[in-house]
């Protein structure tokens, strides 16, 4: 806060005595101490996320957690990204290459139609698409082990005694209660940040549009991001809904720059790939949030009061005359 502090102070100094023109008025509010402090707090977020370092305690204590990481591994970066990779940047321009050189109209169409056939029904439907959901239907469950053992490893939480049939069926009851609200925000977050691409360079035309559409849509990437790995870290420690919700708009600077690099990395790469970069990298991000101490901004930033009205509108719509118990 000192070395902030006084940086800032000796920089306004300097543009309030140069003039009080309209750019150094600007320039002086960006480096006022709660600007400096934002700014901070945003890239050690940032930093925190890229700390790969610290994953190497977790690995080397618990063999649970290198076997669950190993599976992400397996299931979304060999077998479902490899299978993207080999369609679509081996088998098609393969095919395209043979198309262009056949010199046969009707071989043409055929190995056209063969090919159309097998991307859009053997591919798609009957593999990534299924694919797709086993991983969404997996990562649920190992998403949720791998926060537990990180967690215990962190002393974030004891680690479990026996295990109770009862006690496990109700945490895994709620585990699912959890997923599906966390997914409904994450949707409504998701569609609000689309929403906002589409609609801002068309109120503000030309590239300062195209660029604040852009921004806004990483930013709420970052922040569903990095809501989804801390999520499971604070269910661990027995928060509730509400209070969890309340901790993340709290802390809005540094979840900001915690989501940033896998926000960025997910919004230049296509579409599967990117789906399958995020589940093959996400049990780190797990863990590197089981390590986070993330300091309180100076005030709340109501990130999830429109998503979570919306969410409470339906959940009221579908289950009528019943009140959704918080969390």
């Amino acid at each position: 806060k000192g070395p902030w502090t006084r940086t800032s102070f000796t920089v306004g100094t300097v543009l309030w005595t140069a003039g009080k023109s309209r750019a150094a008025k600007a320039l002086l509010f960006f480096c006022s101490p709660p600007m400096f402090q934002l700014v901070w707090r945003f890239f050690r977020g940032f930093l925190d996320s890229l700390a790969l370092h610290r994953l190497f305690r977790f690995l080397i204590k618990s063999s649970k957690l290198r076997r669950r990481i190993a599976a992400c591994f397996l299931l979304n970066g060999v077998i479902f990204l490899g299978s993207v990779v080999l369609v679509n940047y081996v088998l098609v321009p393969f095919l395209q290459d043979y198309l262009q050189m056949s010199e046969s109209v009707q071989s043409m169409r055929v190995v056209q139609f063969g090919a159309t056939v097998f991307r859009f029904v053997c591919y798609y439907i009957l593999w990534l698409y299924p694919l797709y959901a086993l991983s969404f239907v997996l990562g649920m469950v190992w998403h949720q082990d791998i926060a537990t053992y990180a967690c215990v490893i962190a002393c974030r939480r004891p680690p479990e005694s026996e295990a109770n049939v009862w006690a496990a069926l109700s945490k895994g009851v709620s585990g699912v209660g959890d997923e599906f609200y966390r997914l409904l925000i994450a949707l409504c977050l998701t569609v609000m940040a689309h929403l906002w691409t589409c609609l801002v360079p068309w109120l503000i035309p030309g590239w300062p549009g195209q660029y604040l559409g852009q921004f806004g849509c990483c930013l709420a990437f970052a922040w569903i991001y990095s809501f989804y790995a801390f999520d499971y870290i604070w269910v661990n420690e027995g928060r509730r809904m509400r209070p969890r919700i309340s901790h993340f708009e709290a802390h809005w600077a540094y979840f900001a720059g915690f989501g940033t690099p896998v926000a960025v990395a997910s919004m230049m790469l296509p579409v599967f790939v990117s789906d399958a970069a995020y589940a093959m990298l996400f049990p780190l991000l797990l863990v590197l949030a089981a390590t986070a101490r993330p300091q309180r901004d100076s005030y709340r930033l109501p990130i999830f009061a429109l998503p979570t009205a919306v969410v409470d509108a339906m959940v009221t719509i579908v289950l009528p005359g019943k009140r959704r118990k918080e969390r």
